[in-house]
């Protein structure tokens, strides 16, 4: 299987953001169908931080939102479905695994990359705003 970047760019966005119930699902899925399931929630929930906008508050911080090559997005998951279609549930989680592993250690280098403090001037101005 080729490199799944864009895939695991949004995995460890998502991560960075605290949020590791896509990752974590991932790690047990044990079909086809399941494989298919949290990939799908996890770009719809990527999305729907990131189509609009370049960057995500978190806190006292913002996070860049990763750059995605939709076309080859769209490549990677279908490459995985047909990895693990047919396969065992105990092939299918070594291969998921896998995939969960990379993108926990793709979230060290997005949060000291990728992550920036909120400036007072900026937490002002977003105050004002509401």
């Amino acid at each position: 299987m080729r490199k799944l970047d864009n895939l695991i760019a949004i995995l460890g966005f998502l991560g960075a953001m605290k949020n590791y119930s896509y990752i974590d699902r991932l790690s047990v899925a044990l079909d086809e169908i399941s494989v298919y399931e949290v990939l799908k929630d996890a770009i719809r929930t990527y999305l729907s931080l990131c189509s609009d906008k370049k960057e995500v508050e978190l806190g006292e911080e913002k996070i860049l939102c990763p750059q995605i090559d939709t076309e080859k997005l769209e490549a990677e998951v279908n490459e995985i479905i047909l990895h693990v279609k047919g396969k065992s549930g105990g092939e299918i989680v070594k291969i998921t695994r896998e995939l969960a592993l990379q993108a926990y250690a793709t979230i060290p280098d997005i949060e000291s990359k990728f992550k920036i403090k909120i400036t007072k001037e900026e937490k002002q101005e977003g105050e004002s705003n509401e």
